[in-house]
């Protein structure tokens, strides 16, 4: 497959991504499967700081795969950074 037809496939591919987003039972699905492809990169990362994340939540102890998911599921809309360098607004 040439270059260009590399990204068609790929832009093609992402639309159809989106599309199921909105659809029933399905949509579900996709969002999961988001949240999931979205922790394992951040984790890869190396973008948290376990201990500064783990303060802003109050824990007394938290590890890297809590940190991240907690993250990913609850955090980030509650306006908390991975690190404190990050900023959501900006990224």
């Amino acid at each position: 497959m040439s270059g260009s037809r590399t990204v068609q496939a790929r832009t093609r591919v992402r639309a159809l991504w989106r599309r199921l987003r909105d659809l029933p039972f399905v949509g579900v699905a996709v969002r999961l499967g988001d949240r999931i492809l979205w922790a394992r990169e951040i984790t890869r990362s190396g973008l948290v700081d376990v201990p500064f994340y783990a303060a802003q939540r109050g824990w007394k102890h938290g590890g890297l795969r809590r940190a991240t998911w907690d993250y990913v599921f609850r955090g980030f809309r509650h306006g908390l950074s991975p690190n404190p360098l990050f900023d959501e607004l900006v990224a």
